[in-house]
């Protein structure tokens, strides 16, 4: 059987990764330096797996304190976040997100608002050049 965490302790470890709460100084994706990719496709089998043949739909830099304080073992995103120029066409499935070293850290599913994804955008359906926004992002350990 595999460890099991305790709520305080996840509310702890995304805090200090996400907000740089703590004895962090600044989160793994805080200060303004994470970007938020967006891909079409088969979501790799982890963040350690490189992308193939998916295509980059959108990027979009993560603003500094992008989230909110962690609540049972939980923390989703402080305000919604928008790209007014997607990079390429296509139908979002999945997200990737690195941080300011450029190392991918978490990817997740993507779903149209009220989906249940990870990440739900207004529209999965994205065209080259048009605006993608996000309406709720929700990171949890398990």
């Amino acid at each position: 059987m595999a460890a099991s965490i305790g709520t305080a302790m996840k509310n702890i470890m995304l805090d200090r990764t996400l907000r740089g709460t703590g004895a962090a100084t600044n989160g793994v994706l805080d200060g303004g330096t994470a970007v938020l990719e967006i891909y079409d496709g088969v979501r790799p089998a982890n963040a350690d797996t490189a992308v193939t043949t998916q295509v980059l739909l959108a990027s979009l830099p993560l603003p500094a304190s992008a989230f909110a304080a962690a609540a049972a073992g939980a923390s989703s995103l402080s305000a919604q976040i928008q790209d007014n120029l997607a990079d390429a066409s296509g139908t979002a499935t999945w997200f990737r997100l690195r941080d300011s070293a450029g190392t991918y850290v978490i990817d997740g599913s993507v779903t149209a608002t009220g989906g249940g994804g990870d990440i739900e955008l207004s529209d999965v359906n994205i065209l080259a050049n048009g605006t993608v926004t996000i309406t709720a992002f929700n990171i949890s350990i398990l």
